[in-house]
Order: C-alpha cells, then structure tokens, then sequence
C-alpha cells in the first residue's frame, strides 16, 4: 500500500510537533510547515490525503488555501483547528469545504479519531466512484456511440466546463450527469438536480436563487436557493429547453458572473459550482424559431455530449435487463427470477419509446409478477405485448418485424392512451415520459386527443 500523507499547518512548531509525535499511523507519513503559502508549495510537489490546518483570527489566507485544495485537489480533506475566539473563522471554513473543525485544545486521541473516520470515508468514496464507473462500462459502453460519449465524459470531467446533455426521455441524462460529477475534482461536493420543466414560472427565480423573508406574498421565511445548494458541487438543470424566457435571462446572467442575490435581497455572494444542462428537445432548432436565447446556448453548449435512444443502442439491452432484474428482486427480498425466451425476443425487438426508464419498469412489473422464478409474456405490459413481433412458438426468434421502429412509436402511445381513456398523466408515467415529452410526441405525430 502506498504511503499517504497528512500536511500539519499551523504558525506554533510545538503545537505541530505535538500532532506528530502524538499520533501513529502505519500507512501515513507527516509534514509540517508554518504557514498557507508554505502548505502551496508542498501541495504543488506532493500528493496530499489530509490537511490539518490552524485557523487565525485573520483567516483570509486560510479561507483562501482552502477554496484551493478543493478545486484543485480532489479527494483531500481538510480538518480545521480553531480556538474558542475563532469560532466564527473555523465555521466560514466548513462553508468553504473543509470536513470539520476541532475546538483546541485537541488532544491527539481525539484529533487520531477525526483521521480515522475521514480515511474511512475517502475509502469509502474512492470505492464507490471506482464502482460507478465499472457500472457505467460494464452496462453501457458495447455501444459504439455510447462508448465515445463516455470517453468524451471521462475526458471533461476533471474540468470545470459546462456540460449540455442531449438525449431523448428516459435515455439516462442524469445518470450521466451523476458519473461526470463523481469523475470530476468536485466528487465529494453536493450533487443538486433541478427539474427546470417543473418549477412554476413565477417561482423559478426564487427556487434558482432564494429568497428573503417578506420578498413576496407567502415569503414568511428566509430560503436557500438550489443553486446555493449546489455550492462546491455539481448544479444538474434537466429539461433546460422548458425553462421560461424570463428564467433564461436570469440563468444567463448567473452563468456569466457566478453572483447569486436572492429575490427581495440587496447583496449578493459567489456560487462556485459546475454546471451540467440536459435536454429531450433540439436546442438548436429552438433557438432558430426563437424559443431559446442563442447566448445562453452557447453559454450552456461548452461541451455537447448526445445520448443516443435505446433502440439505438439494443446491444445494452441484454446487460440492462440483468441489472434490473437483480435490483429489484434485490428490493422485493426475492429469488431473481430468469426471463422466458419469448420475453427476451419481444424486449430485444421493442421500440422503447420510453428508452431506459420505461425497460426498468417492464423488469421491475415481471419481477413482480413472475411465478415459479420466471418472467413470461403475459407478465408484460399489455401495450408491449400488442406492439410485439412475430414470435416463433418454439424458438423464442424473431419471424418478422411488422411495422417500423416511428410507427411503432405512434401505435404504442395510441393504444396506451386508448387503454387509459385518454388520461395524459397516467399514460405519461405507464410510458415512462414526463408529461412535457409525452405531448410533444402526440403533437409530433399528430395523435388527436
């Protein structure tokens, strides 16, 4: 195992030499240095786990070096020692990102605790990220497409750029999202979704940014807006193409000078998050009929990843549907059940005009439903069974595809909302669509309701 190191920064060499001598772990080496801009230099020729960093009544060098390591220096924790007059600092430096602050004095028992618990959790994380992204290869990259989209994700994701993801409902955006966050230098920071297309216009001010206590009518408390949220993370805006021309003004202002003033507020703060958009629509077909601002385009289009459908894709079907089905017997204390030949044909040659969502809640009903260990037509979804291929009785194969994969899509959300008596809002979630999407695919294909 490879040694890690903890830095000690702290203007008192007793004090330092009191963690060092106190404290006595196998696979961790100590250095020592008096001051931020010391702590710099080692940072920029050493790989460093753990920061033990002294808080000063003037904290702006320690605030500063903070605000660094976690943009530069993922993964690295910083653990602040405060005296009881610098109460105030040491909380301004969790703010900043730091893990924890200790009140001195600090005994090296207690301070050996904290670096126990925080490599436990580096641990931890360092697991789970490398567990991400084995669930990410090993379920979606036998796609030739989706293996460059998530080459290119891998490639962007320790910068700071903006992110626009493209894809159809239901294809996985935020899940994309969520493997660039946790590849990214901002892994350990929060990961705040926001789904632009289900804020109310009149409040998408105050949801983005906050508000102040009697800003409006019903503002009987102070708010924390989602990007504040977001600080030192990700801010994921899903459905982006819905947001209202308003709201665009507001984002765009945001994007360009990162200050945040809450609504009925008269200051402002920097926000410092990465940005991820996601859309279901053409954001540059909307920009050229003038439903979209072309500035906050190509604010937002830094780096375009698309995420091809799932029928685009049928190669990852055969390792999804194992995934799913293990999840859910998983949920259910259940044995997993094996897929009936039959079953399998169907899905493999299905038009999944839902795409990943809506094949997650087919396995997750023939989980349900499934007898004696094994899935079988008839604990389908009605509307998949109707839109089903011939299917050899004995071979499981397919004879012959009867309609193509655009028609099929039409045929599968008129005999859903047939089926529904017309009921836009169950049908949207049995098609596992937003409500949003669901109406431009009827408008699409001239569907009368």
């Amino acid at each position: 195992m490879d040694t890690k190191k903890i830095l000690v920064v702290d203007c008192d060499h007793k004090i330092r030499q009191e963690i060092i001598s106190g404290i006595h772990f196998q696979d961790y080496e100590f250095i020592e240095i008096s001051d931020s801009d010391k702590a710099l230099q080692i940072l920029s020729k050493e790989r460093i786990s753990i920061v033990i960093l002294n808080i000063s009544q003037s904290c702006d060098k320690e605030l500063d070096l903070i605000s660094y390591i976690k943009v530069n220096h993922s993964g690295c924790e910083i653990i602040v020692l405060s005296g009881l007059n610098e109460i105030e600092n040491a909380t301004r430096a969790v703010r900043h990102g730091a893990y924890l602050y200790l009140v001195k004095p600090v005994t090296p028992a207690d301070l050996k605790l904290v670096i126990e618990k925080v490599a436990i959790r580096q641990e931890r994380n360092l697991k789970y990220l490398e567990s991400q992204t084995r669930l990410m290869r090993d379920l979606l990259a036998d796609n030739d497409k989706m293996l460059r989209a998530i080459q290119l994700a891998d490639k962007v994701a320790i910068t700071d750029s903006t992110i626009l993801i493209s894809g159809e409902s239901g294809t996985g955006k935020e899940v994309f999202a969520r493997y660039i966050h946790m590849k990214s230098k901002r892994w350990d920071g929060p990961f705040v979704a926001v789904n632009c297309g289900a804020i109310p216009e009149n409040l998408v001010e105050s949801e983005l940014f906050g508000h102040v206590k009697g800003a409006f009518t019903g503002a009987t408390y102070q708010k924390k807006g989602l990007v504040d949220e977001a600080n030192q993370g990700t801010l994921f805006l899903d459905e982006i193409g819905e947001l209202s021309p308003l709201a665009q003004v507001k984002l765009l202002r945001f994007i360009q000078d990162r200050m945040v003033r809450p609504v009925g507020g008269t200051e402002e703060m920097v926000v410092d998050v990465r940005i991820i958009a996601a859309t279901n629509r053409d954001l540059g077909e909307a920009v050229r009929t003038g439903r979209f601002r072309e500035d906050l385009f190509y604010r937002l289009n830094v780096i375009h990843v698309t995420i091809p459908p799932l029928r685009d894709r049928r190669e990852n079907i055969a390792k999804l549907i194992p995934f799913f089905i293990i999840k859910y017997a998983n949920a259910l204390d259940k044995k997993p059940p094996t897929l009936d030949p039959n079953v399998l044909a169907i899905l493999k040659n299905y038009a999944f005009p839902g795409n990943i969502r809506e094949l997650e809640n087919i396995i997750e009903r023939g989980v349900i439903l499934s007898e004696n260990g094994i899935v079988r037509p008839e604990d389908l979804p009605r509307n998949v069974m109707l839109d089903r291929p011939l299917i050899a009785a004995s071979s499981g194969e397919v004879e012959e595809d009867l309609l193509d994969l655009r028609e099929l899509e039409k045929r599968h959300i008129i005999k859903t909302l047939e089926k529904l008596n017309y009921n836009q809002s169950l049908a949207a979630k049995h098609l596992g669509l937003s409500r949003t999407t669901l109406w431009r695919k009827v408008k699409e294909h001239g569907i009368k309701l």
